[in-house]
């Protein structure tokens, strides 16, 4: 409603923004979103955040890739994420020389320019998968089983659902060194600018330096264990001001 990606976000969202105004309650997904739609629409939005998903049911292993083996990058294929960027930091990291994998989700096929790019950007292929689309009981296995799980994004004030994805199974997270998820991760992750190869380098390297002396599981635990009790809190308190209890 009031970060335009385009002019298609302008058309569809733009007349949502004199409804706010009659609205109870305005829910925001981060302090950021929320300061924001302040400063537009003089709303007072509540913070809550996406509920830590409680996943039940067998997953299905993706074949030829062995537990911690490889570093997940969770995609959509939009134009925020630059993926071809991603890939070049990850050859310039220790990663693929110390045997760790970069498998990439989503249907490539959505941007095949750079799905191309990021093809060209691999020094050596057999160590880049692109899973195309997968069944989600097969892309939760990957979730759980990853060494780490990237979250790219070039947009500012979005929290990515890959995030609660990874702290569903506490899995450490790298990620897009941007306002909203420096406020939501910080120092519990390993932060990179996502349009700089040497930055997502630079972290890669420090993930795998924590994962070498054995921090990097208590770090994703470390993590988990705080989005958890934030996500709980904020929709306890959603559930509060519904009820008229605030």
């Amino acid at each position: 409603m009031f970060h335009y990606r385009g002019l298609k976000d302008y058309v569809l969202n733009r007349p949502f923004r004199g409804l706010l105004a009659r609205c109870d309650h305005v829910i925001a997904h981060n302090p950021q979103a929320a300061e924001r739609l302040r400063e537009l629409l003089g709303v007072d939005p509540m913070v809550v955040y996406d509920p830590v998903p409680q996943y039940r049911g067998e997953l299905r292993p993706y074949a030829g890739l062995k537990p911690g083996g490889y570093l997940l990058l969770p995609v959509s294929w939009e134009p925020d994420e630059p993926v071809s960027v991603f890939v070049e930091g990850y050859y310039r990291s220790v990663l693929p020389r110390s045997g760790i994998k970069l498998v990439v989700t989503g249907d490539y096929r959505r941007r095949m320019r750079e799905y191309k790019r990021a093809i060209r950007a691999a020094r050596d292929a057999g160590m880049l998968v692109f899973t195309g689309y997968v069944d989600y009981d097969r892309y939760l296995w990957l979730v759980k089983n990853s060494l780490a799980v990237s979250a790219l994004t070039t947009w500012e004030y979005t929290v990515l659902s890959v995030i609660w994805e990874a702290v569903a199974y506490d899995r450490p997270l790298a990620y897009s060194d941007l306002p909203a998820l420096r406020d939501l991760v910080g120092s519990d992750g390993y932060p990179y600018d996502p349009g700089d190869p040497e930055s997502i380098a630079a972290a890669l390297d420090r993930l795998w330096e924590d994962s070498a002396r054995g921090r990097l599981e208590l770090v994703g635990r470390r993590l988990a264990g705080r989005l958890r009790m934030l996500s709980a809190e904020s929709v306890e308190r959603l559930r509060s001001a519904c009820l008229g209890e605030v």
